[in-house]
Protein backbone atom coordinates (compact mmCIF):
# COMPACT_ATOMS: atom_id res chain seq x y z
CA UNK A 1 0.00 0.00 0.00
CA UNK A 2 1.46 3.42 -1.14
CA UNK A 3 1.41 6.43 0.44
CA UNK A 4 2.30 10.09 -0.24
CA UNK A 5 5.76 11.35 1.07
CA UNK A 6 5.35 13.60 3.90
CA UNK A 7 8.31 15.01 4.41
CA UNK A 8 7.31 18.51 5.39
CA UNK A 9 5.42 17.27 8.62
CA UNK A 10 5.83 20.32 10.45
CA UNK A 11 4.07 22.24 8.24
CA UNK A 12 1.09 20.15 7.76
CA UNK A 13 0.25 19.87 10.93
CA UNK A 14 -0.21 23.35 11.84
CA UNK A 15 -2.55 23.54 8.40
CA UNK A 16 -3.91 20.56 10.13
CA UNK A 17 -5.21 22.91 12.88
CA UNK A 18 -6.14 26.23 10.63
CA UNK A 19 -8.81 24.30 8.54
CA UNK A 20 -9.67 21.62 10.25
CA UNK A 21 -7.56 19.01 8.19
CA UNK A 22 -5.85 20.84 5.25
CA UNK A 23 -3.43 18.55 4.93
CA UNK A 24 -2.74 18.07 1.07
CA UNK A 25 -0.75 21.51 0.30
CA UNK A 26 2.11 19.14 2.55
CA UNK A 27 1.75 17.03 -0.15
CA UNK A 28 1.95 19.63 -3.22
CA UNK A 29 4.73 21.09 -1.43
CA UNK A 30 6.72 17.79 -1.38
CA UNK A 31 8.12 16.87 -4.42
CA UNK A 32 7.50 13.39 -5.96
CA UNK A 33 4.03 13.50 -4.49
CA UNK A 34 1.52 10.94 -5.53
CA UNK A 35 -0.20 11.09 -8.63
CA UNK A 36 2.01 12.34 -11.73
CA UNK A 37 3.21 15.29 -10.69
CA UNK A 38 6.77 13.49 -10.65
CA UNK A 39 6.99 13.35 -14.54
CA UNK A 40 5.30 16.84 -15.17
CA UNK A 41 8.00 19.56 -13.63
CA UNK A 42 5.33 22.50 -14.84
CA UNK A 43 2.66 21.14 -13.47
CA UNK A 44 4.61 20.62 -10.44
CA UNK A 45 5.40 24.46 -10.22
CA UNK A 46 2.59 25.86 -10.91
CA UNK A 47 0.78 23.31 -8.15
CA UNK A 48 4.06 24.01 -5.44
CA UNK A 49 2.62 28.08 -6.65
CA UNK A 50 -0.48 27.37 -5.78
CA UNK A 51 0.00 25.56 -2.62
CA UNK A 52 2.14 29.10 -1.52
CA UNK A 53 -0.42 31.08 -2.42
CA UNK A 54 -2.84 29.36 -0.34
CA UNK A 55 -0.71 29.38 2.37
CA UNK A 56 -0.21 33.50 2.02
CA UNK A 57 -4.02 33.68 1.55
CA UNK A 58 -4.11 34.61 -1.85
CA UNK A 59 -7.12 32.73 -2.85
CA UNK A 60 -7.61 33.40 -6.34
CA UNK A 61 -4.38 33.17 -7.68
CA UNK A 62 -3.79 30.50 -5.80
CA UNK A 63 -6.68 28.83 -7.77
CA UNK A 64 -5.88 30.05 -10.91
CA UNK A 65 -2.21 28.27 -10.83
CA UNK A 66 -3.86 25.20 -9.29
CA UNK A 67 -5.99 25.03 -12.37
CA UNK A 68 -3.23 25.44 -15.00
CA UNK A 69 -1.68 22.37 -13.21
CA UNK A 70 -4.49 20.68 -13.94
CA UNK A 71 -5.09 21.36 -17.22
CA UNK A 72 -1.28 20.04 -17.41
CA UNK A 73 -1.34 17.33 -15.28
CA UNK A 74 -4.81 16.27 -14.73
CA UNK A 75 -4.16 13.48 -12.35
CA UNK A 76 -2.30 15.29 -10.29
CA UNK A 77 -3.93 14.08 -6.50
CA UNK A 78 -1.94 17.22 -5.01
CA UNK A 79 -3.33 20.18 -7.09
CA UNK A 80 -6.85 18.63 -6.91
CA UNK A 81 -6.75 18.20 -3.19
CA UNK A 82 -5.46 21.92 -2.93
CA UNK A 83 -8.15 23.24 -5.40
CA UNK A 84 -10.20 21.62 -2.76
CA UNK A 85 -9.15 23.55 0.48
CA UNK A 86 -9.26 26.82 -1.94
CA UNK A 87 -12.79 26.16 -2.49
CA UNK A 88 -13.41 24.99 1.25
CA UNK A 89 -11.80 28.27 2.38
CA UNK A 90 -13.76 30.23 -0.17
CA UNK A 91 -16.78 28.84 1.15
CA UNK A 92 -17.52 27.02 -2.34
CA UNK A 93 -18.11 23.62 0.01
CA UNK A 94 -19.73 21.78 -3.46
CA UNK A 95 -16.23 22.37 -5.50
CA UNK A 96 -14.31 21.82 -2.47
CA UNK A 97 -16.10 18.05 -2.84
CA UNK A 98 -15.82 17.87 -6.37
CA UNK A 99 -12.00 18.65 -6.27
CA UNK A 100 -11.36 16.33 -3.41
CA UNK A 101 -12.93 13.53 -4.81
CA UNK A 102 -10.71 13.96 -7.78
CA UNK A 103 -7.79 13.69 -5.31
CA UNK A 104 -9.16 10.27 -4.38
CA UNK A 105 -9.89 9.30 -7.65
CA UNK A 106 -6.21 10.25 -8.55
CA UNK A 107 -4.74 8.17 -5.85
CA UNK A 108 -7.38 5.63 -3.61
CA UNK A 109 -4.88 5.57 -0.73
CA UNK A 110 -4.52 9.51 0.14
CA UNK A 111 -5.19 9.55 3.57
CA UNK A 112 -5.16 13.62 3.85
CA UNK A 113 -7.31 13.72 0.74
CA UNK A 114 -9.92 11.38 2.57
CA UNK A 115 -9.37 13.55 5.97
CA UNK A 116 -10.31 16.76 4.05
CA UNK A 117 -12.94 15.15 2.52
CA UNK A 118 -14.20 14.56 5.80
CA UNK A 119 -14.27 18.31 6.89
CA UNK A 120 -16.19 19.03 4.17
CA UNK A 121 -18.35 16.91 4.01
CA UNK A 122 -18.89 17.40 7.92
CA UNK A 123 -19.95 21.05 7.29
CA UNK A 124 -22.34 20.17 5.07
CA UNK A 125 -24.03 18.36 7.49
CA UNK A 126 -23.27 14.91 6.19
CA UNK A 127 -22.09 13.77 9.38
CA UNK A 128 -22.45 9.81 8.46
CA UNK A 129 -20.35 10.08 5.44
CA UNK A 130 -18.19 12.75 7.52
CA UNK A 131 -17.50 10.04 9.89
CA UNK A 132 -16.72 7.32 6.95
CA UNK A 133 -14.11 9.28 5.38
CA UNK A 134 -12.53 9.67 8.44
CA UNK A 135 -12.37 5.71 8.89
CA UNK A 136 -11.83 5.40 5.73
CA UNK A 137 -8.48 7.15 6.20
CA UNK A 138 -7.93 5.35 9.39
CA UNK A 139 -8.29 2.11 7.58
CA UNK A 140 -5.56 3.20 4.94
CA UNK A 141 -2.61 4.41 7.78
CA UNK A 142 -4.21 3.67 11.53
CA UNK A 143 -1.05 5.72 12.78
CA UNK A 144 -2.05 8.79 11.43
CA UNK A 145 -2.73 10.96 14.07
CA UNK A 146 -4.69 13.65 11.58
CA UNK A 147 -8.13 11.60 10.84
CA UNK A 148 -7.81 10.33 14.03
CA UNK A 149 -8.44 13.67 15.94
CA UNK A 150 -10.64 14.94 13.31
CA UNK A 151 -13.06 11.68 14.14
CA UNK A 152 -12.75 12.24 17.95
CA UNK A 153 -13.86 15.47 17.45
CA UNK A 154 -16.59 14.79 15.71
CA UNK A 155 -17.59 12.31 17.50
CA UNK A 156 -17.47 14.32 20.43
CA UNK A 157 -19.64 16.64 18.92
CA UNK A 158 -21.94 14.06 18.13
CA UNK A 159 -22.59 13.51 22.01
CA UNK A 160 -20.53 10.51 21.75
CA UNK A 161 -17.64 11.02 23.63
CA UNK A 162 -17.10 7.83 25.24
CA UNK A 163 -16.19 6.38 21.65
CA UNK A 164 -13.58 9.64 20.95
CA UNK A 165 -12.08 8.54 24.11
CA UNK A 166 -11.27 5.43 22.55
CA UNK A 167 -9.73 7.18 19.53
CA UNK A 168 -7.49 9.68 21.69
CA UNK A 169 -6.63 7.05 23.85
CA UNK A 170 -4.99 5.05 20.95
CA UNK A 171 -3.71 8.22 19.50
CA UNK A 172 -2.07 9.10 22.93
CA UNK A 173 -0.36 6.34 23.28
CA UNK A 174 1.43 6.59 19.74
CA UNK A 175 1.88 10.45 20.74
CA UNK A 176 2.19 11.00 24.95
CA UNK A 177 3.26 14.73 23.63
CA UNK A 178 0.49 15.59 21.53
CA UNK A 179 -1.07 18.53 23.38
CA UNK A 180 -4.13 19.01 21.21
CA UNK A 181 -5.02 15.00 21.39
CA UNK A 182 -4.71 15.48 25.09
CA UNK A 183 -6.98 18.54 24.72
CA UNK A 184 -9.57 16.64 23.33
CA UNK A 185 -9.12 13.94 25.50
CA UNK A 186 -9.51 16.05 28.56
CA UNK A 187 -12.90 17.23 26.57
CA UNK A 188 -14.05 13.71 26.14
CA UNK A 189 -13.65 13.35 30.50
CA UNK A 190 -15.22 16.21 31.19
CA UNK A 191 -18.51 15.35 29.08
CA UNK A 192 -18.49 11.38 31.32
CA UNK A 193 -18.95 13.45 34.35
CA UNK A 194 -15.10 13.28 35.07
CA UNK A 195 -13.83 16.56 35.65
CA UNK A 196 -10.70 15.65 37.74
CA UNK A 197 -8.99 13.66 35.10
CA UNK A 198 -10.46 16.15 32.86
CA UNK A 199 -8.18 18.93 34.70
CA UNK A 200 -4.99 16.76 35.31
CA UNK A 201 -4.84 16.43 31.64
CA UNK A 202 -5.07 19.74 30.66
CA UNK A 203 -2.49 20.82 32.99
CA UNK A 204 -0.47 18.04 31.07
CA UNK A 205 -1.61 19.15 27.76
CA UNK A 206 -0.75 23.41 28.97
CA UNK A 207 2.65 22.24 30.52
CA UNK A 208 3.41 20.43 27.29
CA UNK A 209 2.16 23.58 25.38
CA UNK A 210 0.13 26.81 26.90
CA UNK A 211 -1.54 27.86 23.56
CA UNK A 212 -3.28 24.29 22.76
CA UNK A 213 -6.30 24.96 21.89
CA UNK A 214 -8.26 21.93 22.81
CA UNK A 215 -7.00 22.33 26.31
CA UNK A 216 -7.40 26.34 26.56
CA UNK A 217 -11.18 25.46 25.50
CA UNK A 218 -11.56 23.00 27.97
CA UNK A 219 -10.25 24.62 30.84
CA UNK A 220 -13.09 27.01 30.16
CA UNK A 221 -15.42 24.61 30.22
CA UNK A 222 -14.08 23.32 33.63
CA UNK A 223 -14.29 27.00 34.95
CA UNK A 224 -17.75 27.28 34.14
CA UNK A 225 -18.49 23.56 36.06
CA UNK A 226 -16.85 25.26 38.88
CA UNK A 227 -19.17 28.40 38.77
CA UNK A 228 -16.27 30.48 37.42
CA UNK A 229 -19.20 31.71 34.90
CA UNK A 230 -16.53 34.79 33.89
CA UNK A 231 -13.70 33.55 33.82
CA UNK A 232 -14.93 31.05 31.65
CA UNK A 233 -16.12 33.68 29.09
CA UNK A 234 -13.13 35.66 28.92
CA UNK A 235 -11.33 31.92 28.37
CA UNK A 236 -13.68 31.37 25.51
CA UNK A 237 -13.73 34.94 23.64
CA UNK A 238 -9.71 34.65 23.73
CA UNK A 239 -10.21 31.39 21.91
CA UNK A 240 -13.56 32.56 19.19
CA UNK A 241 -11.29 33.33 16.40
CA UNK A 242 -9.50 30.13 16.65
CA UNK A 243 -9.20 28.25 13.61
CA UNK A 244 -10.47 24.76 14.76
CA UNK A 245 -11.91 25.46 18.65
CA UNK A 246 -13.65 28.98 17.19
CA UNK A 247 -17.09 27.67 16.49
CA UNK A 248 -17.48 25.81 19.55
CA UNK A 249 -15.86 28.32 21.83
CA UNK A 250 -18.65 30.62 20.09
CA UNK A 251 -21.71 28.62 20.77
CA UNK A 252 -20.57 28.11 24.47
CA UNK A 253 -20.11 31.67 25.18
CA UNK A 254 -23.97 31.82 23.75
CA UNK A 255 -24.69 28.96 26.01
CA UNK A 256 -22.98 31.16 29.22
CA UNK A 257 -25.42 33.77 28.07
CA UNK A 258 -28.32 32.00 28.08
CA UNK A 259 -27.41 30.57 31.52
CA UNK A 260 -26.77 34.19 32.42
CA UNK A 261 -30.40 35.28 31.28
CA UNK A 262 -28.47 37.64 28.85
CA UNK A 263 -30.91 36.34 26.11
CA UNK A 264 -29.85 39.49 23.31
CA UNK A 265 -26.36 38.66 24.14
CA UNK A 266 -26.59 35.10 23.44
CA UNK A 267 -28.70 35.76 19.92
CA UNK A 268 -25.95 37.89 18.81
CA UNK A 269 -24.01 35.20 19.41
CA UNK A 270 -26.08 32.01 18.03
CA UNK A 271 -27.77 33.72 14.82
CA UNK A 272 -25.42 33.82 12.91
CA UNK A 273 -24.10 30.11 14.20
CA UNK A 274 -27.67 29.33 12.92
CA UNK A 275 -27.01 30.83 9.41
CA UNK A 276 -23.17 29.45 8.84
CA UNK A 277 -24.21 26.10 10.42
CA UNK A 278 -27.59 24.79 10.52
CA UNK A 279 -26.40 21.21 10.08
CA UNK A 280 -24.54 21.34 13.87
CA UNK A 281 -26.65 19.82 16.48
CA UNK A 282 -25.01 21.02 19.14
CA UNK A 283 -26.20 24.83 17.64
CA UNK A 284 -29.89 23.62 17.42
CA UNK A 285 -29.76 22.30 20.54
CA UNK A 286 -28.01 25.89 22.47
CA UNK A 287 -31.19 27.42 19.99
CA UNK A 288 -33.78 24.82 21.89
CA UNK A 289 -32.29 25.90 25.55
CA UNK A 290 -32.75 29.27 24.69
CA UNK A 291 -36.01 29.45 22.92
CA UNK A 292 -36.95 27.20 25.84
CA UNK A 293 -36.03 29.76 28.37
CA UNK A 294 -37.98 32.80 26.65
CA UNK A 295 -40.92 30.69 27.49
CA UNK A 296 -41.27 29.71 23.33
CA UNK A 297 -42.34 25.87 23.19
CA UNK A 298 -43.20 26.06 19.76
CA UNK A 299 -39.80 27.24 18.49
CA UNK A 300 -37.76 25.09 21.19
CA UNK A 301 -39.78 21.60 20.60
CA UNK A 302 -38.43 22.54 16.31
CA UNK A 303 -35.27 23.17 17.29
CA UNK A 304 -34.76 20.35 19.95
CA UNK A 305 -36.20 17.89 17.17
CA UNK A 306 -34.00 19.56 14.35
CA UNK A 307 -30.57 18.37 16.76
CA UNK A 308 -31.99 14.65 17.40
CA UNK A 309 -32.69 14.00 14.27
CA UNK A 310 -29.42 15.58 12.82
CA UNK A 311 -28.17 13.59 15.92
CA UNK A 312 -30.30 10.81 17.30
CA UNK A 313 -27.85 10.06 19.93
CA UNK A 314 -27.72 13.43 21.45
CA UNK A 315 -29.66 12.92 24.63
CA UNK A 316 -30.28 16.68 25.73
CA UNK A 317 -32.22 17.40 22.10
CA UNK A 318 -34.53 14.18 23.10
CA UNK A 319 -35.13 15.99 26.87
CA UNK A 320 -36.03 19.03 25.87
CA UNK A 321 -38.55 17.51 23.58
CA UNK A 322 -39.92 15.95 26.55
CA UNK A 323 -39.88 18.66 29.08
CA UNK A 324 -41.93 20.54 25.88
CA UNK A 325 -44.24 17.95 25.53
CA UNK A 326 -44.60 17.57 29.09
CA UNK A 327 -45.17 21.14 29.59
CA UNK A 328 -48.39 20.44 26.89
CA UNK A 329 -49.68 17.35 28.14
CA UNK A 330 -48.85 15.17 25.46
CA UNK A 331 -48.16 12.67 27.65
CA UNK A 332 -47.62 10.14 24.55
CA UNK A 333 -44.87 12.58 22.86
CA UNK A 334 -42.32 13.22 26.38
CA UNK A 335 -42.73 9.27 27.27
CA UNK A 336 -41.70 8.17 23.54
CA UNK A 337 -38.73 11.32 23.40
CA UNK A 338 -37.71 9.87 27.02
CA UNK A 339 -37.40 6.07 25.98
CA UNK A 340 -33.92 7.98 24.36
CA UNK A 341 -32.54 8.96 27.02
CA UNK A 342 -30.10 6.81 28.99
CA UNK A 343 -28.19 9.01 31.53
CA UNK A 344 -25.33 9.08 29.86
CA UNK A 345 -24.05 11.56 32.44
CA UNK A 346 -25.45 12.42 35.99
CA UNK A 347 -26.28 15.78 34.60
CA UNK A 348 -28.24 13.93 31.86
CA UNK A 349 -29.94 11.86 34.62
CA UNK A 350 -30.88 14.46 37.06
CA UNK A 351 -32.53 15.98 33.84
CA UNK A 352 -34.49 12.95 33.07
CA UNK A 353 -35.63 12.43 36.53
CA UNK A 354 -37.03 16.06 36.68
CA UNK A 355 -38.73 15.85 33.16
CA UNK A 356 -40.76 12.49 34.71
CA UNK A 357 -41.67 14.00 37.47
CA UNK A 358 -43.54 16.50 35.54
CA UNK A 359 -45.50 13.78 34.15
CA UNK A 360 -46.55 12.28 37.18
CA UNK A 361 -47.87 15.31 38.62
Amino acid sequence: MSHAPRRLHSLDRPLFRAFHVPLGLALALSSGACGGARGAPAAQMLSDRGAALYAEGHLEEAEASLRLALEIEPGSAPAHANLGLVRLASGDLEGAEAALRGAIRAHEDFVEGWTDLGVVLERRGRLDEAEEAYEHALSIDPTSPEPRLALSRLLVRRGRPIEARAHLLRLVALLPDDAEALGLLAWCELRVDRPLAAAELVARALAIDPEASAARFTHALIQARRGELGQARDALLALEDDAVLGHEARLRIATLDVVAGAHLLAHARLDPLLDDDPYDPAVQLVAAVLARDEDDAVRALAHAREARTLEPGLEEAWLIEAECCAAAEDEHCAVEALAHVRGQSDAVQRERDRVSAMLRR
